[in-house]
C-alpha cells in the first residue's frame, strides 16, 4: 500500500490513518472529490418523464399505420372537395369546388391527380364596392420518379390564357403542402405533409426525457390519444387501432389560432384508406375571430391494389397536348410539347437537341390563391419553441434530447481528473510533514 508521507511515488496515495482525528491532506482531497462527483451524479439522475402514460401505445399505433401503408400497392378513384375562406368583414370570401380523379402506384413511385375547379370570390377593397367573380380552371399534378409535373390552364401568354406544363422538383413546389389544395391521395395519410409514423415513434422513444413537451398518453377503446402542451398551446391527436392505426382527429389551439381536423376511413382488400376529411381553422386577434378557413374532401369511388397500366402516369394522362408550352425549371428550358419520346428525353435531363421541341420564352404562371390576398397562412400551435412544421408540429433535435445526462457525466469525469491532478501537483510542491 502506498503511504501518504511522500516517500513512495504514485498519483493516487492512501493513508493507513484515514480514521485518525486529523486525516492527511490526500484523504481530505479524496473525500472532497467524492463529494463533488456524488453531487454531479445526483444532478444527472433522470427527471420525471414529461409525457405521462404508456409510450408503448404510441408504438402500437405507429406500427399499425406503417403496416397498413405497406399493404397499399396501387390506389385509384375519384374524389370531390370544397374549400372556403372568409374574413370577418362579412364580404371578403372565396369558395372553391373541385372534382378529381387520381392514381397511385407505390412500386413505380408515381402518383397523379386531375382537378376541375370552379371558384367564386368576393373581394372588398378600401373605399370601393366589393367585386364578385366566377372562374373555372384545371389543376393537374403528378409526381413520378422524383420529378414534379404541374399542368394548368391558369397561364398567360401573349395576353391569352392557355394550358401549360411546368416540370420541377417536389421540394421547390412546397411538397408538404401540395395535398391541401389538391387531391394527392397519400397526403391524407399525413398531418399536412408531416409523417405521423415518425412523429409517434419519436414521442415513444423520448417519452421519458424531461426535455420533451409535457403531455399525456392514454387509450379509449381502440383509440390511442396523445396530448402535448407548451404554454397556452395544446395539440391533441387521436389514432384508431381498429382503422389501421390512422389519425382520426387532430385539435390544436392557443390564444390566437384554433384547428379542428377529422378523418374517416373505409377498408378494402385489408387496407384502410381515407373516406372523408374535414378541417376548420380560425384565427383570433384580441379574442375576435378575423379569419376562418375550411376544407372538406370525400373519396367518392376507390379501387385498391388493382393493376395499373404505366400509361396512367403519362403526360397524356395528365392532360398535356402536343403544342402545349413547357417550362422545365430543372434545366432552365422552355419549349413546346412535341410528343412522348422527345419530352421523355428532356425530362431525363438529356441536353441532346430535339427538333420537335422549339425553344421559346419562359411561361409566366398566373398567381392563384384559395384565400384573400391580405391574409397570411394560418399555422397551428407548436409543441415547443424550437420552430414549426406544417400542422403545428415542433422541430426538435433528437440527439439534443439524449445528450443532457451524458454531458453532465462527462463534466464530472473532467472535474475528477482536474482535482486529482491538482492534488498531485500540490503535494509535489509542498510535501506533507512527517
Amino acid at each position: 500500500m502506498l503511504s501518504c508521507d511522500g516517500t513512495s511515488p504514485g498519483l493516487y496515495r492512501f493513508c493507513r490513518s484515514c480514521v485518525a482525528p486529523a486525516p492527511c491532506r490526500s484523504c481530505v482531497g479524496g473525500w472532497c472529490t467524492l463529494a463533488v462527483i456524488l453531487s454531479l451524479l445526483s444532478n444527472a439522475a433522470p427527471a420525471p418523464a414529461a409525457l405521462q402514460g404508456d409510450p408503448e401505445l404510441l408504438r402500437q399505433a405507429a406500427l399499425a399505420m406503417r403496416s397498413n401503408r405497406e399493404r397499399l400497392l396501387t390506389w385509384q378513384g375519384t374524389a370531390r372537395s370544397e374549400s372556403y375562406s372568409a374574413l370577418n368583414d362579412g364580404v371578403s370570401a372565396i369558395a372553391t369546388k373541385s372534382d378529381a380523379s387520381f392514381a397511385y402506384d407505390r412500386v413505380r413511385d408515381s402518383k397523379r391527380w386531375n382537378l376541375n375547379n370552379s371558384r367564386e370570390q368576393n373581394i372588398a377593397g378600401p373605399g370601393a364596392p366589393p367585386t364578385h367573380t366566377k372562374t373555372t380552371d384545371i389543376v393537374n399534378e403528378m409526381k413520378k420518379g422524383g420529378v414534379f409535373y404541374y399542368y394548368s390552364g391558369g397561364y398567360i401568354r401573349d395576353g391569352k390564357i392557355e394550358n401549360a406544363l411546368v416540370i420541377d422538383t417536389p421540394s421547390r413546389q412546397g411538397d408538404d403542402n401540395l395535398g391541401y389544395n389538391s387531391i394527392d391521395p397519400t397526403w391524407y395519410f399525413t398531418l399536412e405533409g408531416r409523417d405521423l409514423v415518425e412523429m409517434l415513434l419519436f414521442h415513444q422513444e423520448n417519452a421519458n426525457l424531461k426535455e420533451m413537451s409535457p403531455g399525456t398518453i392514454s387509450r379509449d377503446g381502440s383509440r390511442v390519444i396523445l396530448e402535448t402542451r407548451i404554454g397556452d398551446a395544446t395539440n391533441r391527436y387521436q389514432f384508431d387501432l381498429a382503422a389501421g392505426g390512422n389519425l382520426t382527429s387532430f385539435d390544436a389551439e392557443d390564444s390566437g389560432v384554433a384547428v379542428h381536423t377529422e378523418l374517416s376511413y373505409e377498408q378494402q382488400h385489408e387496407v384502410w384508406v381515407p373516406k372523408t376529411f374535414s378541417t376548420v381553422r380560425s384565427r383570433k386577434v384580441g379574442g375576435v375571430k378575423t379569419l376562418e378557413t375550411s376544407r372538406k374532401a370525400t373519396f367518392v369511388s376507390q379501387s385498391i391494389n388493382e393493376p395499373l397500366d404505366a400509361s396512367a402516369f403519362s403526360l397524356e394522362a395528365l392532360g398535356v397536348k402536343i403544342g402545349d408550352p413547357v417550362s422545365d425549371h430543372r434545366v432552365g428550358m422552355s419549349y413546346r410539347y412535341g410528343g412522348g419520346k422527345e419530352v421523355e428525353r428532356v425530362s431525363g435531363l438529356s441536353t441532346t437537341p430535339v427538333s420537335a421541341l422549339v425553344a421559346e420564352p419562359a411561361v409566366k404562371p398566373r398567381p392563384v390563391t384559395d384565400a384573400p390576398r391580405a391574409i397570411s397562412a394560418v399555422e397551428a400551435p407548436t409543441d415547443s419553441p424550437g420552430g414549426t412544421t406544417p400542422g403545428g408540429l415542433a422541430k426538435t433535435t433528437e440527439g439534443a434530447l439524449h445528450g443532457g445526462p451524458w454531458v453532465r457525466l462527462a463534466g464530472a469525469f473532467l472535474i475528477l481528473v482536474s482535482l486529482v491532478a491538482g492534488i498531485h501537483l500540490f503535494r509535489r510542491r509542498k510535501p506533507a510533514s512527517r
